[in-house]
């Protein structure tokens, strides 16, 4: 059970029965999954990397023995995560005691690097291909001085995730029909690339703000397809991620994605919104359109499109479209908002 829902619980008047140890064991299950699966993707990487480093140096090694050097060093913090989150909410670094938890957190993260350059000493050690260049002992203090930035930022991210995630939950706890704490952990969750959870609170944003909350209705409609197959996963994020990107090269990454996922329809907005000839931008719309986007996508595509006909002079056509968005139930406060302030420029045009 999350700290939300045990808030909720206790603040609630009825009593409700804890979860049996069968489904208590499926939850554990499924946590430690999760959290394997998210240090999996830095593991394969340092492996890649060391690879990489072979090939580059003209040496044919197995990739397999990339893995087992790097992989189990990795291993060491998906174990220690849970316990990282536990020590985050028994010692927050905050006042009274500020200075005492942030001294125990830094030994804690010097000790967990420590192990970090032992396991990785000896799995380098135990599957390198190469000559050894030194003694373990060596070795180990050498590994944990050049590692010691990595393993202090791995430390203290992590402990920032874990009381990011408490955070929210209590806000959501306290206030349990206010969609923001519910929506970033949502958004903290995909950006650990945990889609099943991000998932899971961006439907339960959308419960609680049915008129739509900032992205929610596109990432539950694009999440949901992707849990479905019908997008590559990690779509949602990548096309979430374009708001970070300057905007002059913003342009080629938004033509790669929507080459790469053509049925995307938040994509082709994105494209229609990086065009600047009028025609194009039209033809990307209705691409977006025919794709069968969520309410918010549909919203932003139709006023875009009434915004370029009116640039080419169809000021009837252009006009209709917000007229018919002001007044449909169905569409994000945000899209009947926008809708409405179009068609009060459109009157003070006209009455000039």
């Amino acid at each position: 059970m999350s700290h939300a829902a045990a808030v909720s619980s206790r603040r609630s008047t009825r009593r409700t029965s804890a979860p049996s140890s069968a489904t208590a064991a499926r939850l554990l299950a499924r946590r430690s999954v999760v959290i394997a699966g998210v240090w999996l993707v830095p593991a394969f990487l340092a492996a890649s990397e060391t690879y990489l480093f072979w090939r580059l140096g003209g040496r044919s090694y197995p990739f397999w023995r990339a893995v087992m050097m790097e992989g189990p060093a990795w291993a060491i913090y998906a174990l220690l995560t849970p316990v990282v989150f536990a020590l985050g909410r028994r010692l927050p670094p905050r006042r009274p005691h500020l200075a005492r938890n942030i001294a125990a957190h830094l030994a804690v993260s010097l000790s967990t690097g420590l192990l970090y350059a032992t396991v990785a000493t000896a799995t380098t050690m135990r599957f390198t291909p190469l000559p050894r260049a030194m003694a373990f002992g060596q070795m180990v203090l050498a590994w944990y001085l050049s590692a010691l930035p990595l393993t202090t930022l791995t430390y203290f991210g992590t402990l920032g995730v874990g009381l990011a995630l408490d955070y929210f939950a209590r806000a959501a706890g306290v206030a349990p029909h206010w969609p923001y704490p519910v929506y970033d952990a949502a958004f903290t969750y995909l950006l650990q690339r945990q889609y099943d959870k991000a998932f899971k609170f961006y439907s339960r944003t959308d419960q609680l703000a049915p008129r739509g909350f900032f992205t929610a209705k596109t990432a539950v409609h694009s999440l949901k397809q992707e849990r479905e197959g019908k997008l590559p996963t990690g779509t949602y994020l990548a096309y979430l991620s374009l708001e970070w990107i300057e905007p002059e090269k913003r342009r080629q990454l938004v033509e790669a994605l929507v080459e790469r996922v053509p049925t995307f329809a938040p994509g082709w907005k994105a494209m229609a919104e990086a065009e600047q000839d009028v025609g194009k931008r039209l033809a990307y719309i209705e691409k977006g359109l025919a794709l069968g986007p969520d309410p918010e996508t549909k919203g932003f595509l139709l006023l875009n499109k009434a915004s370029s006909l009116q640039q080419q002079g169809r000021t009837a056509e252009a006009k209709a479209i917000p007229g018919v968005l002001a007044v449909d139930p169905a569409l994000p406060l945000d899209i009947e908002a926008l809708s409405r302030y179009a068609l009060v420029l459109a009157m003070r045009q006209q009455g000039r």
